[in-house]
C-alpha cells in the first residue's frame, strides 16, 4: 500500500470544530465591550484544599458557553465582556457542583477579588433496573428529583446532573448530589412519549408485559400501577455526612445502594397471562436476509484521571474505528460517546468486535469540546501516536487508564494567494494533521476572505498541512498546499499560493470492440495517491466518455491514477499511455502542464479465475470471494487487480482480471464490493493471506477454484 495512505478523521475525532473559538480569543467580545478578567479559587468547603483540575463553565447570555479547569492550586481565569453578568458553573468529581453569579468589572477599576468558591461533598444514589424478566434494563432512563425543598428554584440545582441512563449490566449512577431526600423515577428510552410521572408507555421489555394483546397503548389504570410500583422502589435517602470524605468517596444511603426495581409477572396483560418477552437487552440472532448472524458485541472500560490526580468527571470518551474512503483512511464513530461519572470510569457496551481508537474530550458538546486538544489510548496527544485497541466477540476489555492534561487549542490564521500572484481566490481552506505515516485529513474547513485572508479558530498542537481550493482571480479552480507548526502560542500566519489546476484528455479504446450498450454514467475518474491533496477530489471536473470515446478532465492538481466508473462487468484497464509512457499503476503528477495525448485501453480478454465455495452456511452470512494480487504495490485504493464479488445462489464465482499472480479466498462479510474503502486496505488483505490460495493467472488462461469460506478480519 502507498506509504502515504491518508488518515481520515472527522472533526470530532481531533476536537476541530469550523469556526469555534478557544479561550485565547473568547466570543464575549461579540457583544462589542473588552474583555476583562475575573480570578477565582476553588476549594473543599471542609478542608479549604484546593481542588484541581474543577471545570469552570462560562456563561454569559448571548455568547457561547466557555470551558476552561482550574490548575493544580484550585486557580482559574476567564475572560468576559466589561460589565456583563456572566453565571460560572463549577463542577469536580466528588463534590456537588456550584452555579456562582459572577459581576465583570468594569476596565479602569483596578483587581477585583479573588472569588472563592467552596464546595461540599457530594452524595450518589446508584443502583441496578430490571425488566420482567428479571434481565438488566438497557439505556433506560433513571432521574432523581429532591423532595425536601420548599421551592422549584431550589430544586434546580444542576438538573441535567440528575438525570443518566443504565448500562448494558441495568446499572446507573447519579452523582453530584446534596444532602436529602430524592424520588427516583424510570422511564423507557424508546419513546419520546413522556408521561407526567417520568414513565413512558414505550413497547420495550419493561412495559410489555402490562400491554393488552396487539396494543402498543398502556391504560390510565396500567399506569397508574406502574407509577406505584415504581415509587414503592424507587425512594431513597441520602444521609447528612458526619465526617469529610476523600475524593472519590460517596455517600449512599445502605437501602438504595443497589435498588432493583423489578416488575413481578403477576401483574397480566389485560385478556390473559403475560407472554413471554425477550430481555431488552437481548441481540437479535440475525440480521436482514441474506446478513447472517452477527457476533456478540464487546465491552470496554476503563478510567480518566487527571494530570494533577484524582478521577475527572464529565469527559466524553469516544470509540473510533478504522475506515477507508478514495483518499484514504477514515474514522467512523463506533458506538455513542459516554461521559465518565464521579469516579472517573467509562463504559462503552454493545462494541461490535473489531479494532478500535480510544480518545478523550473535556466535554461532549461544542464549543467546549473543542477548547481542548483531545487524549488518545495510551496517553498520547494525537491521533497518529495512538496505539488501537482490539475487542473480541463477547468479552469486555477493561481495565484502560488515559490521563487528561487541559493543552488548549489555538487560532491558526492566513493568507492564500493564486497562480498569479493575487489573494483573490473565492473558496476555502481545509486541514490536515502532518503524520509520518501520511496526512491525517480532518473535515474541518473555513471559507477564504475577500481579502484572501482564513481563519480556522480552535486547533490543537501539532503538524499540519492545510490545502486551500477555490477560483482564482483567472476564474479557473486551483490549489495550493502548506505545512504548518500549531504550538502552545499563536503560529505566524501562514502563506499558500495555489496552482491553476491541468487539464488531463484524451480517448478510450474497447479491445475487440466496445460493448453495447454502455453504461450511463461511464468515464474515467482520478484517485489522489498522496493524501496531502486529497482535497482534488473537489477540485476536478470532466471525466465523462463520449460516443466517440474521448474525455477530458480538467482542474487536476497533485498526484493520482486513472481510474474507471460505472464500467461494464468484466472489462478492466489493460493500459494507461501519457506521451508513450505507461501509467496504468503509476501515479501521474497533475498541475505541472496540460495533456492531450492519453490513451485508455479497456480490456476484457484477460484471465478468469472461477470456482465454487463449500460449506457456504458455515459461517451463516453472506460470503464473497476475495482475489487481491500478490504483488503488495498494487495495493491501492480502485486498484485493476483487486475484486470481492459476491457469491452467485449456487455458490459460484467468475471474474475476469489481468494477467497477474493472486490470492483467491472466500470470505463471510456484510461489505459489498462497491464499498471500496471497507475492505482495499493492508489491514484487510493480509490478514486473508494465510487462509488463501495462491494462483498464477495468465492472459487467456482459465483457473477453477474450489474454496472455504473465512470469517472476514475485524
Amino acid at each position: 500500500m502507498n506509504a502515504t495512505r491518508l488518515l481520515l478523521v472527522s472533526a470530532a475525532v481531533l476536537g476541530l470544530p469550523v469556526l469555534v473559538p478557544g479561550q485565547q480569543r473568547a466570543p464575549a467580545g461579540a457583544l462589542g465591550e473588552p474583555l476583562v478578567v475575573i480570578r477565582g479559587h476553588v476549594v473543599d468547603d471542609d478542608s479549604g484544599a484546593p481542588l484541581a483540575r474543577a471545570r469552570v463553565s462560562t456563561q454569559v447570555p448571548g455568547v457561547a458557553t466557555e470551558l476552561n479547569f482550574a490548575d493544580e492550586r484550585g486557580l482559574f481565569e476567564v475572560r468576559v465582556p466589561a460589565g456583563s453578568g456572566p453565571t460560572l458553573r463549577v463542577s469536580k468529581a466528588g463534590f456537588v457542583p456550584v452555579t456562582v453569579p459572577a459581576a465583570a468589572p468594569r476596565p479602569g477599576r483596578g483587581q477585583e477579588p479573588r472569588l472563592e468558591i467552596r464546595m461540599s461533598r457530594e452524595g450518589v444514589i446508584a443502583g441496578r433496573v430490571l425488566d420482567a424478566l428479571g434481565q438488566p434494563l438497557v439505556n433506560a432512563r433513571v432521574r432523581a428529583r429532591r423532595t425536601d425543598v420548599a421551592t422549584e428554584r431550589d430544586t434546580a440545582v444542576l438538573a441535567s446532573a440528575l438525570s443518566t441512563t443504565t448500562d448494558d449490566q441495568g446499572e446507573y449512577r447519579l452523582s453530584g448530589l446534596a444532602a436529602g431526600h430524592y424520588s427516583v423515577s424510570l422511564f423507557s428510552t424508546e419513546t419520546s412519549l413522556e408521561m407526567q410521572n417520568g414513565l413512558a408507555a414505550g413497547r420495550s421489555a419493561l412495559t410489555e408485559s402490562l400491554l393488552p394483546q396487539g396494543s402498543g397503548k398502556v391504560s390510565p389504570e396500567q399506569l397508574a400501577e406502574m407509577n406505584r410500583l415504581l415509587k414503592e422502589r424507587a425512594e431513597a435517602r441520602i444521609r447528612q455526612l458526619e465526617t469529610p470524605l476523600a475524593p472519590g468517596e460517596v455517600a449512599v444511603d445502605v437501602a438504595s445502594a443497589k435498588e432493583v426495581w423489578l416488575f413481578h409477572d403477576q401483574i397480566e396483560r389485560r385478556g390473559g397471562p403475560a407472554a413471554n418477552v425477550l430481555p431488552s437487552n437481548a441481540a437479535q440472532s440475525a440480521t436482514a436476509p441474506g446478513l447472517g448472524i452477527r457476533p456478540d458485541p464487546g465491552v470496554v472500560s476503563g478510567q480518566v484521571v487527571g494530570d494533577a490526580g484524582g478521577p475527572m468527571e464529565g469527559m466524553s470518551v469516544e470509540l473510533r474505528r478504522s475506515g477507508y474512503l478514495a483518499s484514504g483512511r477514515m474514522l467512523e464513530p463506533a458506538v455513542a460517546a459516554r461521559v465518565t461519572d464521579d469516579r472517573g470510569q467509562f463504559r462503552l457496551h454493545g462494541v461490535a468486535p473489531g479494532s478500535y481508537f480510544l480518545a478523550v474530550y473535556a466535554a461532549a458538546e461544542e464549543p467546549a469540546r473543542a477548547a481542548y486538544a483531545p487524549r488518545f489510548h495510551p496517553d498520547r496527544s494525537t491521533i497518529s501516536e495512538a496505539l488501537p485497541i482490539v475487542v473480541e466477540p463477547g468479552r469486555e476489555l477493561s481495565g484502560l487508564s488515559i490521563t487528561f492534561s487541559p493543552v488548549r487549542s489555538m487560532p491558526l490564521r492566513g493568507m492564500v494567494f493564486d497562480a498569479a500572484g493575487q489573494p483573490r481566490v473565492t473558496g476555502v481552506v481545509s486541514l490536515a494533521a502532518n503524520t509520518p505515516s501520511g496526512a491525517v485529513a480532518l473535515q474541518v474547513e473555513t471559507r477564504i476572505g475577500p481579502d484572501g485572508s482564513f481563519e480556522i479558530p480552535s486547533v490543537a498542537p501539532g503538524e499540519y498541512i492545510l490545502q486551500a481550493v477555490g477560483k482564482g482571480s483567472s476564474g479557473v479552480r486551483e490549489m495550493g498546499v502548506a505545512p504548518v507548526s500549531v504550538t502552545t502560542g499563536d503560529s505566524a500566519p501562514v502563506v499558500i499560493t495555489t496552482l491553476r489546476g491541468s487539464r488531463f484528455a484524451g480517448r478510450v479504446v474497447f479491445e475487440g470492440g466496445a460493448p453495447k450498450p454502455l453504461t450511463a454514467g461511464f468515464g474515467v475518474m482520478v484517485v489522489p495517491s498522496d493524501p496531502a491533496y486529497a482535497a482534488m477530489l473537489s477540485t476536478y471536473e470532466g471525466g465523462f466518455v463520449g460516443a466517440d470515446g474521448t474525455f477530458a478532465l480538467t482542474g487536476l492538481v497533485g498526484p493520482g491514477r486513472l481510474a474507471l466508473a460505472s464500467v461494464r462487468e468484466g472489462w478492466w484497464i489493460k493500459s494507461v499511455l501519457v506521451g508513450g509512457e505507461e501509467m496504468a499503476d503509476t501515479p501521474v503528477l497533475f498541475g505541472r502542464q496540460d495533456r492531450d495525448d492519453v490513451n485508455v485501453v479497456l480490456s476484457s480478454a484477460g484471465g478468469r479465475i472461477e470456482g465454487n465455495v463449500v460449506d457456504v452456511a458455515k459461517l451463516g452470512m453472506a460470503i464473497s470471494v476475495a482475489v487481491f494480487p500478490v504483488d503488495r504495490s498494487r495495493w491501492f485504493y480502485r486498484s485493476r487487480f483487486l475484486r470481492l464479488p459476491r457469491l452467485s445462489p449456487g455458490g459460484q464465482f467468475s471474474m475476469s482480471l489481468p494477467p497477474a499472480d493472486y490470492w483467491v479466498a472466500a470470505v463471510g462479510t456484510s461489505v459489498e464490493e462497491s464499498a471500496y474503502g471497507s475492505w482495499q486496505n493492508d489491514e484487510f488483505l493480509s490478514a486473508l493471506i494465510p487462509s488463501a490460495q495462491r494462483v498464477t493467472l495468465e492472459e487467456g488462461q482459465r483457473a477453477v477454484m474450489t474454496l472455504t469460506p473465512v470469517r472476514a478480519p475485524n
